[in-house]
Order: structure tokens, then C-alpha cells, then sequence
């Protein structure tokens, strides 16, 4: 004998723990966007990776990272990979 059942059945407050999970996850980046962030810069011709900053908030690294793509291209012909990141605080030690 065989008993069906559907998703919801089994888990019937998976769509609401799955909500919760999501606007947390997108409070959480929204908030990181008013930290300060860096610019990581990968070279994969030269193999060289540096970074710029800390800029005050995610808009002023993306405008950093937006002039320094546009150098490359328009004026040493080159294409870098431009990566803005949050700048975290350490890890706390135990």
C-alpha cells in the first residue's frame, strides 16, 4: 500500500522558514552595502591580483572599480577583473 503525500504535507512550514531565511539573507546584504569596500583587481595575463580602498560604501568602490575597468580598456587595451567586496571586521579569537 502506498500513501501519497505532497511537499507541503511533509514539511508545512518549509515556505515560511524558507521566507524568513531569504529576507534575512537580503537584510543582511543590504546592510553590508553601507560598510566600507575594496576593490580586488585580478591581472590573469600578468597573474597579479591587488587591491584598492577601503571606499567608504559598496557605490563608491563600484564607482572606483568602474573608472579602473575603463582605464584598462580605453587607455592599455587590457581586461582586468574588477570584484568589489565588503571589508569585514576580523574574526573575533578565541
Amino acid at each position: 500500500m502506498a500513501i501519497e503525500t505532497s511537499p507541503d504535507d511533509a514539511h508545512p512550514h518549509l515556505e515560511t522558514w524558507v521566507q524568513i531565511l531569504v529576507e534575512a539573507m537580503v537584510r543582511q546584504d543590504v546592510e553590508d552595502l553601507d560598510r566600507p569596500h575594496v576593490v580586488l583587481t585580478c591581472d590573469p595575463i600578468a597573474g597579479a591580483t591587488f587591491v584598492t580602498g577601503p571606499f567608504v560604501d559598496a557605490a563608491a568602490a563600484l564607482a572606483a572599480a568602474s573608472q579602473e575597468a575603463a582605464y584598462d580598456r580605453d587607455e592599455l587595451g587590457v581586461s582586468r577583473r574588477h570584484e568589489i567586496l565588503p571589508l569585514l571586521n576580523p574574526a573575533p579569537r578565541p
